[in-house]
């Protein structure tokens, strides 16, 4: 019995530890675009932003996209950095001069490519007056807005993400089944005595044994030959996430 508690309260505590971890903004201003202060109050917002979403934040300046694309450059800088999950990249290309935004894994679900549409037309008149602090500050904003938008439906939805909800859920399951295993237990002790043999379970009188037999006859197996086709679809090999994100010129 004191194994089971103290394995439940190991799950509880490592629940508790990973709840803690926080997701980082990773700021890469490579085309050093950005003002020092402008920088420093991006980098603020952008951890806010991670912090409440869950998800990687990354905002990355280029002069060279070394013959990519905007769209591939973006998802590249994702893949290298190893960000399989969660994450969003606002990438300023300035050499073609061309900005992508793309989302991946779980905030996809939440960030429409509506969404990311409306968020490229408001922060286009700041990118073509050449102001990047603001462009940037522009994206943050946007994005925790049709964050709070799509999550609030649940009440709570705008102070935790996805994976903490899930998290306080198992906790609250495991806070009850652990109650639930101590009350059987402390009742058990009260109400129960072990008996020394298996007969002191019975009651005089009330076990009847009848035998039952069951006589093998025959059996009969049926074979049937179904042709199998060589055509039919090969299902989508793509996942949930399917688009690439948005971007667009300045």
């Amino acid at each position: 019995m004191k194994k089971i508690i103290f394995a439940l309260l190991a799950v509880i505590m490592l629940s508790a530890g990973f709840g803690a971890y926080a997701q980082q903004a990773i700021i890469e201003d490579d085309a050093e675009l950005f003002s020092r202060t402008g920088k420093e109050n991006i980098s603020q917002k952008a951890e806010a932003l991670a912090s409440e979403t869950g998800a990687e934040v990354v905002i990355k300046t280029v002069n060279d996209a070394d013959g990519y694309t905007a769209e591939e450059y973006s998802q590249r800088v994702l893949d290298e950095k190893g960000i399989d999950g969660s994450a969003i990249i606002f990438l300023i290309d300035m050499g073609n001069r061309k900005m992508w935004i793309h989302p991946r894994g779980e905030i996809r679900k939440i960030i429409y490519d509506d969404d990311l549409d409306s968020i490229i037309e408001d922060l286009t008149p700041a990118m073509k007056d050449g102001d990047y602090d603001r462009a940037a500050e522009i994206f943050v904003a946007r994005t925790e807005k049709f964050y709070r938008k799509r999550t609030n439906s649940r009440g709570f939805g705008d102070y935790i993400t996805d994976f903490q909800y899930l998290l306080i859920c198992a906790v609250i399951a495991l806070a009850v089944a652990l109650i639930a295993i101590l009350c059987m237990y402390g009742y058990g002790n009260r109400t129960n005595k072990m008996k020394s043999s298996s007969a002191d379970y019975l009651k005089e009188g009330t076990f009847n044994l009848t035998v039952c037999t069951d006589n093998f006859i025959n059996t009969t197996r049926t074979v049937r030959t179904i042709e199998s086709s060589s055509g039919g679809s090969s299902g989508s090999s793509g996942g949930g996430n399917t688009s690439s994100g948005r971007g667009g010129s300045f």
